[in-house]
């Protein structure tokens, strides 16, 4: 099978699409800058095996963790977030903090600021007026007061008037993924955790619990192909999606197309039902896989497709009374040459979803570089998104509600939703749903909504 191979330049240039595609198309793992980047993410990931891990610390931010605030939600995430990260480190750790990460927060800052503006400060400069020079230091304050790095200041849109009031609000990635959420999961213990990151262990305890999702047809571990149900001729008479047991944000997954002349994968070579059990099993031999029927968007909304299905990632927290509610909705679109996946990693778009309506705004892209902007309508199909109402989507965020209580050890689960002609099904589930997304499609910080109010509340209660 052909695979493009990571290029820096793509790296540099901030290109998703392509960055997402090598990494996506490296079954063979022999490219050693994919290789490399997997593992840079997995180390900014994990970090190191503290709760609270610190990534850069802006020094103001870090002294106003103990100042008084507006108390405000997000003030209070915000400086729950320093301060456990202060009070974790002993005093060798807090010398490194002050003597060490603080004199080299600038010089990395201001590297950020080089990158970020060379990809996005002549397009922001021809669309609002505003200098390049303006812009980096613009850049520099919000990194400096409000710990906003700087390919956030384009993401957020800081560069408008209008959102910059806004700022410390937003509620930042590594803050939850790196600390807060882990502090929520303190009080649980690890036999008692539901799983979502393990796919396998999700559909069985949905299935238990009567959530519906998307069938599971087989499963190829080892080297073995484990039929779930029905035939091997049923199986192998209709277009598969194949993926990892543990991937994240559709890495490594395939779509295998059925026809007469058998199984293809985008525009390699067609494989027979045997030869493909034998390509996957080889695959399978390093990371489990799953196999499950192509699933079709409902009718309403099949020309926001370009062939990829389409879904809506729907965030649910517990309540301050045990219940669960959704709390923020976005609706990803693949576009572009990608047909496989909707994910932002692959390149693709999304719109805000009102919560109460399912009413959809306009969609944009990552916001990591002037590629999209923001779309009223799909790129490739010309179907409206701006002022749509998604169909069954009172049962599709009842669907997600009624699915957290089958978790409830967890404060919060991002759920991937597919709306089909027959109803809602969940896709899978994420345990640390991405906060930056929301933001960015809805422009508006998640820390003055409902999502800060209930992060505020349970961080409150946890000690």
């Amino acid at each position: 099978m052909n695979r493009s191979k990571l290029r820096l330049r793509d790296v540099l240039r901030a290109d998703v699409p392509a960055i997402y595609g090598a990494l996506a198309r490296d079954e063979a793992g022999d490219d050693r800058l994919v290789r490399r980047t997997y593992r840079f993410i997995h180390w900014l990931e994990r970090g190191s095996s503290r709760e609270v891990q610190a990534y850069i610390v802006p020094p103001a931010p870090l002294w106003w963790a103990y100042a008084p605030g507006d108390d405000s939600w997000a003030d209070q995430i915000h400086k729950r977030y320093l301060r456990a990260l202060w009070e974790e480190h002993g005093l060798v750790g807090k010398a490194g903090l002050l003597l060490l990460g603080l004199p080299a927060w600038l010089p990395v800052v201001l590297v950020m600021i080089a990158w970020s503006t060379t990809l996005n400060g002549g397009a922001i400069r021809r669309q609002s007026g505003k200098s390049v020079t303006r812009q980096m230091m613009e850049q520099l304050w919000f990194a400096w007061r409000h710990g906003v790095l700087p390919p956030w200041y384009y993401m957020f849109e800081l560069f408008d008037p209008q959102q910059q009031a806004k700022a410390p609000h937003y509620i930042h990635r590594f803050e939850l993924k790196n600390g807060l959420l882990q502090i929520l999961r303190r009080g649980v213990p690890a036999k008692r955790r539901t799983p979502t990151q393990n796919k396998i262990a999700f559909l069985k305890r949905c299935a238990k619990a009567g959530i519906r999702t998307l069938p599971n047809l087989a499963i190829l571990k080892a080297g073995k192909l484990q039929i779930q149900g029905g035939t091997r001729a049923q199986l192998f008479a209709q277009d598969l999606f194949v993926k990892p047991s543990r991937g994240r944000g559709g890495e490594g997954a395939g779509l295998w197309r059925h026809s007469a002349e058998g199984y293809r994968l985008q525009d390699g070579a067609p494989l027979s039902p045997e030869q493909l059990v034998q390509h996957l099993a080889e695959a399978s031999k390093r990371t489990t896989l799953l196999v499950q029927p192509r699933a079709r968007n409902h009718a309403a909304i099949a020309d926001l497709s370009n062939g990829a299905l389409c879904t809506a990632r729907i965030v649910t927290m517990r309540t301050e009374s045990g219940g669960h509610e959704a709390v923020c909705a976005l609706f990803r679109m693949a576009v572009g040459d990608n047909r496989l996946v909707d994910n932002f990693h692959a390149g693709g778009i999304a719109a805000p979803i009102d919560v109460a309506t399912g009413m959809l705004g306009a969609a944009t892209d990552w916001g990591l570089r002037p590629r999209h902007g923001w779309k009223t309508h799909h790129p490739d199909t010309g179907g409206q998104i701006e002022a749509r109402a998604l169909p069954l989507w009172a049962e599709t965020r009842a669907l997600a509600e009624r699915a957290h209580a089958a978790f409830d050890d967890r404060h919060i689960i991002g759920w991937d939703m597919a709306i089909l002609s027959d109803g809602p099904a969940i896709v899978e589930a994420n345990g640390g749903p991405d906060t930056d997304m929301h933001q960015r499609v809805s422009r508006d910080p998640l820390g003055n909504q409902r999502f800060g109010q209930l992060m505020a509340f349970h961080l409150d209660g946890v000690r």
